[in-house]
């Protein structure tokens, strides 16, 4: 027989394990905070996104060898050349963004110090991020260096037991990308015309598939709980228009017309349509209230932005 007391007690703790295992289920929130995220290049423009969105679900930190100049990070951060320098692993998930540009067999020596100073590991979950440059440009030397990445991961982890998800990035835009920059379309234009400054447009009627920053870490949630493994493209499945993309930012969010300058050059390299099969169980960002957050973003950090695009 137990004692009113111990009853008390016994149903105290019945609740609890029941609250938190609810919890877990349905907003995976507090028992994931104990695990560990860890993000190389997380100081960039995708990886600051990923980290403020993380941060809300997991304990996150980012290695890189120079801290974000944005304020108000959740995330921790830890100054490392993680090519060089060795790193503990306790880590639940490990988000590899660094774009290594080096060339021929330096790059596979340095991806597989990289693996050794990570110490990657069975209890890993691996997501390593890839391009749509493997569709549309696989013979440059950014396409080429990809399909390498994908396949040195996709190589070690299969012949290590380790969980692998490979992202092939579309045109990403939101907050924290730097204008003048390979593929900073949308800055370009939400910068420049708050600066005063003519916007140039080479091909109006290129087309885009789009993807908002932020939901970017949608995603990595999505296959860090479900312990989803593979390659998957990483956009929204939708071809937007150069020329529909300045109307929804002249309509919905400036709600003023931009100052253009329309170079009538083609674009060569053709944009692919992406096949994202995750769609079904994320939810994205509308392109107009992407671009809306985008540009509040740069109204508030516009000092910043305009020093680091220097």
């Amino acid at each position: 027989m137990f004692s009113l007391r111990e009853e008390n007690i016994c149903l105290k703790t019945i609740n609890l394990v029941y609250y938190r295992k609810n919890n877990f289920e349905n907003q995976g929130f507090e028992m994931d905070k104990n695990r560990k995220i860890l993000i190389l290049g997380g100081e960039g423009f995708i990886g600051r996104n990923i980290a403020n969105f993380l941060s809300g679900h997991y304990d996150c930190y980012s290695v890189g060898i120079e801290k974000s100049k944005f304020d108000g990070r959740k995330d921790r951060f830890i100054r490392k050349n993680i090519y060089k320098d060795r790193l503990k692993n306790n880590y639940a998930a490990i988000i590899h963004l660094i774009d290594n540009p080096v060339r021929g067999e330096k790059f596979f020596k340095e991806e597989k110090k990289l693996i050794k100073n990570l110490e990657l590991n069975e209890n890993n979950h691996l997501i390593v991020f890839s391009s749509a440059a493997v569709y549309a440009n696989p013979d440059s030397d950014y396409g080429k260096r990809k399909l390498k990445l994908e396949k040195i991961y996709s190589d070690y982890c299969k012949n290590n037991g380790i969980k692998l998800t490979i992202f092939r990035l579309f045109n990403v835009f939101g907050p924290y990308q730097i204008p003048n920059r390979q593929g900073s379309l949308a800055a370009n234009t939400l910068v420049n015309y708050l600066n005063g400054k003519t916007v140039a447009i080479n091909d109006k009627k290129a087309k885009r598939d789009f993807i908002f920053s932020p939901d970017i870490g949608k995603f990595i949630r999505y296959v860090i709980k479900n312990s989803v493994t593979g390659k998957f493209d990483l956009a929204t499945n939708e071809m937007v228009t150069i020329e529909a993309l300045i109307k929804k930012i002249e309509t919905n969010v400036i709600k003023n017309k931009l100052p253009l300058d329309y170079k009538y050059v083609k674009e060569e390299i053709v944009c692919p349509k992406a096949k994202n099969k995750l769609l079904e169980n994320v939810k994205t960002t509308s392109l107009e209230d992407g671009l809306k957050k985008t540009f509040v973003f740069y109204k508030n950090n516009l000092k910043t932005i305009n020093k680091l695009s220097l």
